[in-house]
């Protein structure tokens, strides 16, 4: 896709470093970081809530124990205020299936620690964005990452499947 803008001036002291500059930003687009994609995938998220029309029953929450902690975007407390269930887009869909790798099972890990230590919800869902692809190495990490989530009880969603995601969320609440 290609837009088009006025043409703007700009003063720079290099202007071959700030050619590249603008060229990262707009053409490679270097702003595009595993932390933004994150905030994507948070806001497909909170459009699934709000469809159910239960977006104001999810909050944000964060669980700590020790030296781990994990923020749970949408989180949901019972009638005693305990923490519940919560759910937490993760960005797996990463060019490199290695950074796929680390990024999930920093959050294994992660969850694993805190399940131990008895803070983490009962019900923990994982919204990721992982592409289906020809790529075996890539489904490979994804499934095996997917695999170690579940063997922790904590159920596995893609992004764009939002009726597991909505009846996950909607589980349970008419009893809160």
């Amino acid at each position: 896709m290609l837009r088009y803008d006025a043409p703007r001036v700009v003063l720079a002291n290099d202007p071959e470093d700030k050619l590249d500059a603008l060229f990262a930003y707009y053409v490679e687009r270097n702003f595009v970081t595993p932390e933004y994609v994150e905030k994507q995938l948070e806001k497909q998220l909170r459009g699934v809530l709000e469809h159910a029309k239960i977006k104001k029953m999810y909050s944000e929450a964060r669980v700590k124990q020790g030296s781990f902690a994990a923020t749970f975007p949408f989180a949901h407390r019972n009638a005693n205020g305990v923490l519940d269930r919560a759910i937490k887009p993760l960005h797996l869909a990463h060019d490199d299936a290695a950074a796929a790798y680390e990024h999930g099972w920093a959050w294994v890990g992660r969850l694993k620690q805190l399940k131990h230590h008895r803070v983490l919800p009962d019900d923990v869902l994982i919204a990721t964005n992982m592409r289906e692809e020809n790529d075996s190495e890539k489904i490979e990490v994804y499934r095996e990452i997917k695999s170690s989530f579940e063997s922790l009880g904590i159920k596995v969603a893609t992004i764009t499947d939002k009726e597991k995601i909505e009846r996950f969320a909607l589980e349970d609440l008419q009893d809160a």
